[in-house]
């Protein structure tokens, strides 16, 4: 009898030994690694409430790709005369290196009809008796709309707050003539390039949920510029080496645009929110300045620069 219960009992171990090894563990027996990989409702309140599983080795998205817009303004100095340009050199006889150009797109006055310069009826022509009124373009002192920004952009996370990337779209209300460009204060495309950091304040701020402030220094290549239209008149039949010898036909008038334009280069400096509504969508919103520079082409240098400012709003999807 005694031998009979000892196999029983042999026998009721080897099935619990068995049973043991072979069962899945459930969540109440589960380590805490395995709990947390288990439970999506856990890891969705866990980010909900900013937390992050133990499990987690990459606690926030390394790669992040959206799209973003802005908005310009830039101020427009206050000037009279500012279409007619220096017979020397055929650039804006005015400092304020202001760019004028017919309701249609092309320069004015013509860089190869010299007679629309020497006739534009500026001040000095009044005086000499060629023009009976001063029509060489004039702007008021006051803000004006720039240039719109459609771009895409690609951000890398360094660390849960730095993020290294670039954007690259599209310009939309560029400049349409070529005599700016000609003289190195735009770059005539609608391109706009930019490589961007960005510094997002808070810990682990770029994998945990809610608003951010954040802090972006970038740079690259764009178009900026922005116009008020003025009246212009010049005598089509002016002849420089008479002076004083009033216009002999009637005044050409009409409207022109005047430019204020910078570029090719540019700095940026922008402060905002960042807002993580999901792991893995984000939505920013910042105020950035732009400082767009040089006179002379290509050359670097950052004074005269022209400064604008405006809105951004960007949406990203993190990988």
């Amino acid at each position: 009898m005694r031998s009979a219960i000892g196999g029983l009992r042999v026998v009721a171990a080897a099935v619990l030994v068995a049973l043991v090894t072979v069962a899945p563990p459930t969540f109440a027996d589960a380590g805490p690694e395995t709990a947390a990989a288990a439970s999506p409702k856990n890891a969705k309140a866990d980010f909900a409430a900013g937390h992050v599983g133990p499990r987690s080795v990459r606690r926030f998205k390394r790669i992040w790709m959206g799209a973003s817009a802005e908005l310009e303004f830039m101020g427009l100095p206050s000037d009279n005369d500012v279409c007619a340009l220096d017979p020397a050199s055929g650039r804006p006889a005015s400092g304020d290196n202001l760019y004028c150009t017919a309701q249609a797109g092309s320069d004015f006055p013509s860089r190869s009809l010299t007679l629309e310069n020497a006739g534009l009826c500026t001040a000095a022509q009044v005086a000499s008796g060629l023009c009976t009124v001063d029509l060489g373009g004039r702007t008021k002192e006051g803000l004006l709309r720039g240039n719109l920004r459609v771009v895409g952009s690609f951000d890398y996370a360094v660390t849960a707050n730095l993020l290294v990337g670039t954007r690259v779209g599209a310009t939309f209300f560029p400049y349409p003539g070529h005599a700016a460009v000609n003289d190195g204060r735009d770059l005539g495309s609608r391109f706009y390039g930019e490589a961007r950091g960005t510094w997002v304040f808070g810990a682990n701020a770029i994998g945990s949920p809610g608003l951010k402030p954040l802090v972006f220094l970038g740079g690259g290549v764009a178009s900026f510029e922005g116009h008020a239209s003025s009246a212009v008149a010049f005598c089509p039949a002016a002849q420089p080496a008479s002076a004083g010898k009033p216009c002999q036909v009637p005044l050409d008038s009409g409207p022109v645009n005047v430019w204020h334009t910078g570029g090719p280069g540019f700095a940026t400096l922008g402060f905002g929110v960042r807002w993580l509504a999901t792991p893995a969508i984000a939505l920013s919103l910042a105020a950035r300045v732009n400082f767009s520079f040089h006179p002379n082409g290509w050359e670097p240098g950052f004074v005269p620069f022209v400064p604008t400012f405006g809105p951004e709003l960007a949406a990203q999807y993190g990988f």
